[in-house]
């Protein structure tokens, strides 16, 4: 018996122009001669590839001014409104590219039989991709971290900035025509610019005439692997700050505009090599303008290192220290772990090649040995110090010390150079001083409040130990730091150093030494975004030049105004403050030498204190009292006890932070802390929180006497105060600054009083003092910083509040 031989199986086929399927080989081919042309088409060929990720190198120069008419989708007055109109830019080119192949199927499609129907379908689908939204990573966006502080400052500007999108690539991956590959880009660059161009006359056209900026530049483009990020693959961002050598100047300064006269332009302090020798430094030797000068400058750049944060060595013996390193060691291992997983990946997808040669790059047996062992002799080096970042929070509006948001790394403070600027009328001239910051991420208002508080110092308006005052951590109190006008700021360049050896090309505007010749390394690239700095320094200059010169002095008034209204007010209440410290210092060191608590000593005695308890306070005192000796008072979270000032162990803030964030971490008893003098210390809740049904805090069913005497004297101190449905009660604890957080935030106003026996313990808010012993205040504990100063003595609070999901609950009804 013969067998029929078996069918063979027909597999279906995709299209890879078009993506439609086809039941055979053979129905694809017919397919494919119908449409054969559209391969050579280079319009419906660039649609046809896959959408590719590519890094996009622009510049902008803010308006500072919100529009009033023209085209209100689109504000120049942050990154975050011209990343906006660069996406704009970029699709409005793609629907272009999609308008010409479909003119150019039409075309063809008229002079000859075949279908465009599957070429149609093509367009209409690489449309929907574009029209859909295009995600955007940047440089200086928010997206990841989601906090206000880190945000970009508004109105400020960028010499480059890197945004990534998905986009039709501009010629086929295999393309290897130098010269064509050069055209193509300049010609998107070209498209994409116009378009920009376009619509920042239409936003300038509804912009009082004498506002300045509003400029906006493409400098390049590049192909990156999918899992590329602006945002978050930065491994150091730069700053700087532009400013007239006024601020140097006149009253409370030892110089003249005619001192820096005949000044030519000083990059860095290339001059200042070898000034130790030089006779500027001798007591008794004459001292000419230049070198008077050129000796103040150097002081400068010696105080400019107070500001950054260094690698120091580890101390074994410090606790704080070495938990620091411990989880440092932690995160670098989980990033190298990371990155070989990503070079594995990459490996098996791509092959990275040598430009201009055809040798795949493979690290032998041997490299690799040679390189494990190289990284663990680095380690074991590096194991020998450790860096100890730096608490910002003080050049913030609104960050507190035990903020982690707040742990910074400032890697270099400098003056970089110092160019002379003329006014468009021709009749100002003026030499600007450019500073320039780099570190991992600068916090909102940060860089205007470092350059403040050095010009301030710098001027001798104040001493300069202010700087260690503003960054001693242990200090429970808020110095504000003043902040330089917004529109000298202006963001340089970011470094993405761990991408740049896996994509073989420089990632920002820099010329390089190293054997990458591909990305944004290339003279015209440079010469680009060196002509955009130009333009961003005369917007920046013209700003200080508006309000013009002050005759009698010959100072531009728009630094006279700042040192007036901001620095000279800030530096008379910064020396109170400064003096505060110094003395909390002094008695710091005392109470280590003799083992005494610093509020002991900062603090008079109780000798003369008035003990005696106003009725109306009587009842609750006695209750908070009779919880204190039941020895029942709740633990403390270790998030709570962030805030609270603690002698209970050595930790830094950082430490602690990290030590609060483990899964291992304990509720503290409030009985092993003490932070007053009256005693253990610790803080619980009583009434109503937040929930399903308004759960109720386990102090209602420890303390119920306490619980209605409380709500009670809330009803006596304030009868037409809408009835609280919390309180929070607090047993000797001294608070850092910190607003209220947690479940529930934001709802009412807080009042707070104050009872027991103790002197000190005023509650700062905002920098005010205000004496709460026996004395209830309002205030906004939800949007207003607010500690507590030391004190002596058996101290109480209550504070009464509202949070949200708990409206219209009485906690007086629970009781």
């Amino acid at each position: 018996m013969t067998l029929s031989p078996t069918p063979p199986i027909v597999k279906p086929q995709t299209c890879t122009i078009c993506k439609q399927n086809f039941p055979s080989k053979n129905a694809l081919f017919k397919h494919l001669k119908q449409v054969a042309f559209h391969t050579e088409n280079e319009y419906v060929l660039r649609l046809s590839l896959p959408l590719e990720k590519v890094a996009i190198l622009y510049g902008y120069s803010p308006k500072p001014l919100p529009t009033t008419k023209g085209d209100e989708n689109f504000k120049l007055t942050d990154g975050e409104s011209v990343a906006q109109l660069v996406t704009k830019a970029v699709q409005e080119v793609e629907v272009d590219l999609q308008k010409m192949a479909k003119a150019s199927v039409l075309e063809h499609s008229s002079s000859s039989n075949h279908s465009s129907d599957g070429v149609f379908s093509l367009i209409l689908s690489q449309a929907k991709n574009l029209s859909s939204g295009i995600p955007i990573s940047r440089t200086h966006g928010n997206s990841t971290r989601s906090h206000e502080n880190a945000a970009q400052d508004e109105n400020t500007g960028a010499l480059s900035e890197v945004m990534c999108l998905k986009i039709s690539p501009m010629y086929p991956p295999g393309e290897k025509d130098e010269e064509k590959k050069k055209a193509a880009l300049e010609m998107w660059l070209n498209e994409v610019n116009i378009k920009i161009s376009a619509s920042v006359e239409k936003i300038n056209q509804g912009i009082d005439s004498n506002a300045i900026g509003g400029r906006i530049q493409v400098f390049g483009r590049l192909k990156v692997p999918k899992n590329f990020n602006a945002e978050t693959d930065t491994t150091n961002r730069k700053m700087s700050y532009l400013l007239p050598i006024d601020f140097f100047v006149g009253e409370h300064s030892c110089f003249t505009l005619d001192d820096f006269a005949n000044m030519k332009d000083l990059v860095c302090f290339d001059d200042l090599k070898g000034i130790a020798s030089h006779n500027v430094w001798k007591e008794n030797g004459e001292i000419n303008d230049r070198d008077k000068i050129v000796r103040f400058m150097f002081s400068l750049k010696k105080m400019m290192k107070k500001f950054i944060t260094l690698a120091q060595p580890l101390d074994q013996n410090d606790h704080s220290a070495v938990l620091e390193k411990k989880n440092n060691n932690a995160s670098r291992n989980l990033s190298r772990r990371i990155k070989d997983r990503n070079y594995r990946e990459e490996k098996e997808s791509h092959e990275f090649r040598r430009a201009g040669s055809e040798t795949v790059i493979k690290p032998s047996s041997v490299e690799q040995t040679t390189k494990s062992s190289s990284l663990e002799k680095n380690e074991n080096k590096k194991k020998q110090f450790v860096l100890r970042r730096k608490r910002y929070h003080n050049f913030t509006s609104n960050l507190m010390a035990h903020d982690f948001l707040a742990f910074r790394r400032l890697d270099r403070f400098h003056h970089k150079s110092m160019k002379k600027r003329i006014s468009k009328s021709g009749d100002i001239e003026r030499i600007f001083v450019e500073f320039g910051l780099s570190g991992d991420l600068f916090l909102q208002g940060q860089v205007q409040r470092i350059v403040g508080l050095f010009i301030a110092v710098s001027r001798k308006l104040i001493d300069e130990d202010i700087i260690d005052c503003v960054f001693d951590e242990e200090y429970a109190s808020l110095v504000p730091t003043p902040p330089m006008p917004h529109f000298g700021l202006f963001s340089t360049t970011a470094q993405y150093m761990r991408w740049e050896g896996r994509v073989k090309m420089v990632l920002s505007p820099r010329p390089t030494l190293t054997y990458y010749d591909e990305g944004w390394c290339k003279n015209e690239t440079l010469e680009s975004v060196a002509s955009f700095k130009n333009l961003i320094e005369e917007d920046i200059a013209a700003t200080w030049f508006f309000d013009g010169l002050e005759k009698s002095s010959g100072l531009l008034r728009s630094s006279i105004n700042w040192i007036e209204d901001v620095l000279i007010p800030w530096s008379e209440k910064a020396k109170a403050q400064l003096m505060d410290w110094r003395m909390w210092k002094a008695a710091k060191q005392t109470a280590k030498s003799s083992e005494m608590l610093i509020s002991s000593i900062v603090r008079t005695s109780l000798d003369q204190l008035d003990k005696s308890i106003p009725e109306l306070y009587a009842k609750t005192l006695h209750y908070l009292r009779e919880a204190d000796a039941s020895g029942l008072w709740p633990t403390t979270t270790p998030k709570r006890k962030l805030v609270m000032v603690s002698n209970d162990d050595n930790l830094c803030l950082s430490a602690a932070h990290m030590k609060a964030k483990s899964t291992l971490a304990k509720r503290h008893s409030a009985y092993s802390l003490s932070e007053g003098q009256g005693g253990a210390s610790g803080s619980f809740s009583i009434g109503a929180m937040p929930g399903e049904g308004c759960v109720q805090p386990k102090g209602n069913e420890l303390f119920p006497e306490l619980m209605k005497a409380a709500f009670l004297l809330e009803r006596a101190l304030f009868p037409d105060r809408e009835p609280s449905s919390t309180i929070a009660v607090n047993r000797n604890a001294q608070f850092r600054p910190h607003v209220d957080v947690g479940a529930g935030a934001g709802q009412s106003t807080s009042l707070i009083v104050g009872l027991g026996d103790y002197v000190g313990g005023e509650l700062m808010v905002e920098g005010e003092k205000v004496d709460i012993r026996y004395n209830p205040v309002e205030f906004n504990g939800w949007k207003q910083r607010h500690w507590t100063l030391p004190f002596n003595g058996e101290r109480f609070s209550l504070v009464w509040f509202t949070p949200k999901g708990c409206e219209g609950v009485k906690g007086i009804e629970l009781s």
